[in-house]
């Protein structure tokens, strides 16, 4: 059990912590020293875990896999967590106390990166669970406002349903099986009925992760009236762990993965269409990107649906996932930078005010739709490519058409930012916001030739 596995998910660990204490020691009017913690913290972890040896290796007992998988999934968190923390001050600048936030985040952060690493059913659900507890607190920042607690409720009931499923689930598996481990499971002669059921069970519970259905009606009003910099990081950061965790325990057992296979692609259409229908007929942006969000869990819910037959399923997954991570993190950038402006009134006529941040905006919807060059298309063809070689020719239609189907929604946004006329000055909320919109703006290229190098492996 060779402690050098675990350094970025120690120095996460030991950050949190040290977030806590500033938070107890430090002046009200301090607190905002938290996220420069938090964010030299993520920066460290991301070093330790781009450095890390190649290759993949079992790890603590079997419970975690070191892997390509878990470097990216480490790599994206991370990063995703950065850019909320760099949110935060100027968003919380109402809120003067608010040092214990990034605690919270960076706890929520290293459960997302031991989910995307674990091997094991047990581990699954604590950090599941664990993450979970931090993203309700998250959700529900703004205690005194009564939508985003209400947003942090619902996801806190749906959680609580999912989570004790998953819990059943875990039983089920330890009570017939007798044992928790991927590897172990995989070499059963034969899955009992029982085991079946604890399996799908705890599927359910990562697909609560996913925000996917049919656990996935926490994601629009937590996107809508959550704080933004939680909206960044919930939206993205567990569902990209939870795709790698259920990619790696569909891929572990074969059987389980062709029995789960029709499930998967009956969600995978579910979700796309229903995802990008609702978005379509909604007047606020960010309950606009919720809906698109769930659409988004519908594509990589098409590399589940060859997980374990296709060696490539894997490198399609992650080309996906970065690429969206992107897109959308540069959307919720761009609309913090405007102070949270998501009507049409609010957002007409941006694109002659901020022309540098809306011209961010509408190349990461237009990366959503998956138009080239940018990250969007590298991920999306990735994920129809497996469809068609798998023989699977009727879903890759359906990707298409409800990509072209979120262009039209997209568009409730776009185009009044473009041809709408301004009815009142353009505020931003500073420069750190500003900073994270030109990143994510170049992220959309450079994400792309990344993803593309994955796919290319």
């Amino acid at each position: 059990m060779p402690i050098g596995d675990l350094l970025p998910e120690i120095v996460v660990l030991l950050g949190a912590v040290g977030c806590l204490l500033m938070a107890l020691a430090l002046p009200l009017r301090a607190q905002t020293a938290g996220a420069l913690l938090a964010i030299a913290c993520c920066l460290a972890a991301v070093m330790l875990a781009w450095r890390a040896p190649a290759g993949a290796h079992a790890s603590f007992a079997g419970h975690l896999m070191i892997d390509e998988a878990t470097r990216i999934g480490r790599l994206t968190v991370l990063t995703i967590t950065a850019a909320a923390a760099a949110l935060a001050p100027s968003w919380f600048e109402g809120d003067r106390r608010h040092g214990e936030y990034y605690a919270l985040l960076l706890l929520a952060t290293l459960a997302a990166m031991l989910l995307a690493a674990t091997t094991d059913i047990a581990m699954l659900l604590v950090t599941v669970l664990f993450g979970s507890a931090c993203a309700y607190v998250l959700a529900a920042y703004h205690r005194a406002w009564a939508p985003s607690v209400e947003a942090g409720m619902r996801l806190f009931l749906i959680g609580a349903v999912s989570n004790t499923l998953m819990a059943l689930g875990t039983v089920l598996v330890l009570g017939m099986a007798g044992h928790t481990s991927f590897t172990a499971l995989a070499a059963m002669p034969a899955i009992a009925p029982l085991t079946g059921i604890g399996i799908a069970l705890i599927m359910l519970g990562l697909l609560f992760e996913l925000g996917a259905p049919p656990a996935h009606a926490w994601v629009p009003d937590v996107t809508q009236h959550a704080p933004l910099p939680s909206v960044a990081f919930l939206t993205i950061a567990p569902k990209v762990a939870a795709a790698i965790a259920l990619a790696r325990l569909l891929g572990a057992m074969p059987d389980a993965g062709a029995a789960a296979a029709p499930a998967m692609l009956a969600l995978s259409v579910i979700a796309m269409t229903g995802g990008n229908l609702l978005a379509l007929v909604q007047r606020d942006a960010r309950r606009l990107i919720g809906w698109s969000s769930i659409a988004q869990a519908g594509y990589a819910l098409i590399a589940m649906t060859a997980i374990g037959r296709d060696a490539t399923a894997m490198a399609a997954l992650l080309s996906f996932l970065i690429a969206y991570a992107v897109s959308n993190l540069a959307v919720l950038a761009v609309i913090a930078h405007w102070r949270g402006r998501t009507t049409a009134v609010e957002l007409a006529g941006m694109g002659r005010q901020m022309p540098i941040s809306a011209a961010v905006l509408i190349a990461a919807l237009f990366s959503l739709v998956g138009i080239p060059p940018l990250a969007g298309f590298v991920g999306k063809f990735g994920l129809f490519r497996l469809a068609l070689d798998n023989g699977q020719v009727w879903l890759a239609i359906a990707g298409i058409a409800n990509s072209a189907l979120s262009l039209a929604a997209y568009a409730r946004l776009f185009v009044p930012i473009v041809f709408g006329t301004a009815r009142s000055e353009a505020l931003t909320l500073g420069r750190a916001p500003a900073m994270v919109v030109a990143i994510t703006g170049a992220g959309l290229l450079v994400v792309a030739a990344l993803a593309a190098s994955l796919l290319a492996r």
